[in-house]
This record gives structure tokens, sequence and C-alpha cells, in this order.
């Protein structure tokens, strides 16, 4: 049995935690060395400083490597969301922003273009 194999063995059995099953299944994804890799909420069940880390880790390996990714994030902190070059915001499952993040202003006075009135 090799590396990955004996890893899911020890998630079957209920050995690791929330947080270290979703990091064991972006590595094992990661593996393979993706030129894309989606990843559905990957920071869900992290604490806030290994979400973070988790996206800068994804960061640094796209910009390392000819690797793009994308991600579904629910509910992201401010720091998280600060990392991505891009995003397509969604507000009752309409979009109201799709950019680069470096034009979404954070706060209050942020109105996204083409925002859609009633949402």
């Amino acid at each position: 049995m090799g590396g990955v194999e004996v890893a899911y063995a020890v998630v079957i059995e209920g050995g690791l935690s929330s947080g270290e099953r979703r990091r064991l299944q972006v590595c094992a994804t990661l593996i393979s060395k993706p030129e894309v890799v989606i990843l559905d909420e990957p920071t869900t069940g992290l604490d806030a400083t290994n979400a973070l880390h988790l996206v800068r880790v994804l960061k640094r390996l796209c910009r390392d490597t000819s690797m793009t990714a994308i991600a579904s994030l629910h509910q992201c902190r401010r720091e998280i969301m600060t990392e991505l070059d891009g995003a397509l915001l969604l507000c009752k499952g309409r979009m109201v922003y799709s950019g680069p993040m470096d034009e979404v202003r954070f706060g209050v006075e942020w109105v996204p273009p083409r925002a859609v009135v009633g949402v």
C-alpha cells in the first residue's frame, strides 16, 4: 500500500480531525500535479490560520508552476480574499462581480459593478 492509500485508510478509520481530512484531500489532489485544480470549499473545517495558510500555499503553487486553481469559498475573511487574484462574487445565486481582486472595495461603501437591484 502506497502513502496515499495509507493516508486514506487512516481517514476511513476516523483517525484524523475534520481539518486534517480537508488538508489531506487537498494534498491528495495536488500530488498528481494537475494543470487545473477545482476545489469545493477547501477551507471548510479549517481554523482561520490554517485556512489562510492553505490559500497562500495554493497561490504559491500557481505562481511557481503552471497550475490554475479554482475554488468555491464561503464566508471568506478579508485576509483570504486579498490573497486571491480574481473573484466571481455571488449574492443570492446571482453574479454581482467578476474581475480582479484589486478592484474590490471591502466594507459597506463598496457597491459591486452591475449590481442587481432588489437582490
